[in-house]
């Protein structure tokens, strides 16, 4: 049986909240999806946030050139060799400067030193899937900083 992680990063790698922001971004996501567990995870670190088994595709932001396995995952190797610290670097293909955290992901992934995730989460009629914008803009102003959210499918 497949489970569903929604999870919401903060759009800056490497921002955590403080501890009143990620306690206010909690209740919100608890009485948003009052059946399901939600939790809050500070990392140790830059982690890459993946969409496990939704993962399509990785795309350029310059120019929407798919990016292949091998040259994300040598940029990934790099910026792993650095614990994430430097995840810049320059696209394949138009060999202009970005980020792994800047680039197209389909299905949305990203980098993130916090996260704020439910499991298999009640959304309207669904179980899993993606909250509402206007959720999304609470956490993110709850926090203070822009976000993005990942479904993730193992």
């Amino acid at each position: 049986m497949s489970v569903c992680y929604t999870r919401i990063i903060p759009e800056d790698p490497r921002f955590v909240p403080t501890p009143e922001g990620e306690e206010s971004a909690l209740s919100l996501l608890r009485a948003f999806l009052p059946k399901d567990e939600v939790t809050a995870k500070r990392l140790e670190g830059v982690q890459f946030i993946d969409q496990g088994e939704n993962f399509e595709r990785v795309l350029c932001p310059h120019c929407q050139t798919e990016i292949s396995s091998a040259d994300w995952g040598a940029w990934v190797d790099r910026a792993y060799s650095t614990g994430f610290a430097d995840l810049t670097g320059r696209t394949p293909c138009c060999d202009r400067p970005s980020d792994l955290n800047s680039l197209t992901y389909e299905w949305p992934a990203g980098f993130a030193s916090f996260m704020l995730q439910a499991e298999d989460p009640h959304v309207g009629e669904f179980v899993g899937g993606f909250l509402p914008d206007d959720v999304c803009a609470a956490v993110a102003k709850a926090i203070g900083c822009p976000v993005r959210q990942i479904c993730a499918l193992y």
